[in-house]
């Protein structure tokens, strides 16, 4: 007796985005853009000295923040799909 294939379930194309603002995948609008706003303020690079690794690492963290924010806001955003 041949065993049944495992079934896959696809996983959110956007989870890696949650994952990056600390939420959990399917979170609503509202807080996705307040854990950006929070995440956005710790890790702004001009709390750093210039020149500094800290204000570098900063703006790497900032950067992905930032692309986490966009896609998940293109996806779930209302006035996004209507107005962006």
């Amino acid at each position: 007796q041949a065993a049944a294939a495992p079934v896959v379930v696809p996983e959110d194309p956007n989870a890696v985005d949650y994952k990056v603002l600390g939420l959990a995948p399917g979170s609503d609008y509202v807080s996705v853009q307040a854990a950006y706003e929070k995440l956005a303020a710790r890790c702004d690079p001009r709390r750093f000295p210039d020149g500094s690794a800290e204000q570098k690492q900063a703006q790497v963290i900032l950067d992905r923040v930032n692309g986490a924010f966009e896609n998940l806001k293109k996806r779930l955003s209302p006035t996004e799909s209507r107005f962006g």
